[in-house]
């Protein structure tokens, strides 16, 4: 940034960097970005609560050189006592028909997690909630269980938790979609940025639709 000097940078990274031994961490890039100009704030974010079908908690910081950054960040939109409920599995994933069983996986119920030392997302998924958070792994403490196929998820139905359109084309394992920023997420972190930064809307796309293939719908 002391090369190029933006009007503003955001970045994202993982909560637990507010936290413990990590917090040093954060405080160090925010002591950076004060030396190189800019005014910056972090906050934590959930993805679900903008329109991903998933709980995904994230620290985002950002720096401008001119405002408030802390009155840059966008406002939840989804979950309860906001204009909509928060996206479920079974919206994201519904009209996926891919059929297949494992018989090990048989005697699961939704929230059972196969075995009690694998990690909280590598269980039966409940239909109608949230996705947990995707992880970057693709081991089988970490694979997440359909919610009525005796099956582990497939590449589109990550997708779909993550809001990629269904035509994004990607590595066919999982830490690629796992290490993302979900792209709703990055659209409504984009939009409040612009905003800020007085730029023209269109530069970021009008609309999230702008993910038409994704399963995920929008309303104003």
């Amino acid at each position: 940034m002391a090369r190029v000097s933006p009007r503003a940078f955001l970045m994202e990274n993982v909560a637990g960097l507010a936290e413990g031994r990590q917090r040093a961490a954060l405080d160090d890039i925010l002591r950076r970005a004060d030396d190189l100009g800019f005014n910056a704030a972090y906050s934590l974010l959930d993805a679900a609560d903008f329109g991903v079908p998933q709980h995904r908690r994230r620290l985002f910081v950002v720096g401008l050189r001119d405002g408030d950054p802390a009155a840059m960040f966008p406002r939840p939109i989804f979950g309860p006592g906001r204009a909509h409920a928060h996206r479920t599995v079974r919206d994201a994933i519904a009209d996926l028909d891919i059929p297949a069983h494992l018989k090990n996986l048989r005697h699961l119920k939704e929230g059972d997690r196969r075995h009690p030392n694998f990690g909280a997302g590598a269980r039966r998924l409940r239909a109608d909630a949230p996705f947990p958070t995707v992880k970057a792994s693709d081991t089988n403490a970490a694979r997440m269980i359909h919610p009525w196929f005796d099956r582990y998820l497939t590449m589109p139905e990550l997708l779909r938790a993550q809001s990629f359109p269904d035509d994004f084309i990607c590595p066919r394992r999982t830490p690629a979609i796992g290490n993302a920023v979900p792209p709703v997420l990055a659209w409504h972190l984009a939009g409040a940025l612009s905003k800020s930064l007085s730029a023209r809307t269109h530069t970021i796309g009008a609309s999230p639709n702008a993910f038409r293939n994704s399963s995920i719908h929008y309303k104003k």
